[in-house]
């Protein structure tokens, strides 16, 4: 059981819109190097999704997410699930959430989570007041969870 424990550690999921290749191409990348360079994530234990890819990859396994916030990403229903899951796992499992601004900034993040924008960008006949909610809300807390240096 022990080693169970230490090999979640170091679990990182990285969450991003797959839309966007030149997030997962350089910017993740080079990120995701850079951790395994200064011994922060073996190599073993990372995985790279996006969240729209159409295939849901179970969250249980991973301690920390990298989430990176873009345009696009705050304005699709399946990013904003994902972050929801995210968020939600978070809560009950101590489970790190670490938000990452590409290319949009946390006041622009908050401004697109306001009720009435995603109300015009996601119309509620395919969308429950719950679940638009539940976006404002996760985004809401990954975006105060962010703390500059």
């Amino acid at each position: 059981m022990a080693s169970d424990t230490n090999s979640l550690r170091y679990k990182v999921y990285f969450s991003f819109h797959k839309g966007e290749d030149t997030i997962r191409y350089s910017f993740v990348s080079h990120l995701s190097a850079s951790l395994r360079r200064k011994g922060l994530i073996p190599s073993a234990s990372l995985f790279v999704d996006n969240c729209s890819n159409g295939t849901r990859t179970e969250k249980h396994n991973f301690k920390a997410f990298v989430v990176v916030l873009s345009e696009k990403y705050v304005l699709s229903s399946e990013c904003l699930d994902e972050l929801a899951e995210i968020v939600d796992r978070q809560r009950d499992n101590q489970n790190v959430v670490v938000p990452v601004f590409y290319s949009i900034t946390q006041s622009e993040v908050m401004h697109k989570s306001r009720l009435d924008i995603l109300r015009d960008t996601f119309p509620l006949e395919s969308n429950s007041a719950e679940r638009v909610t539940r976006w404002i809300g996760a985004l809401k807390k990954t975006v105060e969870s962010y703390k500059p240096r």
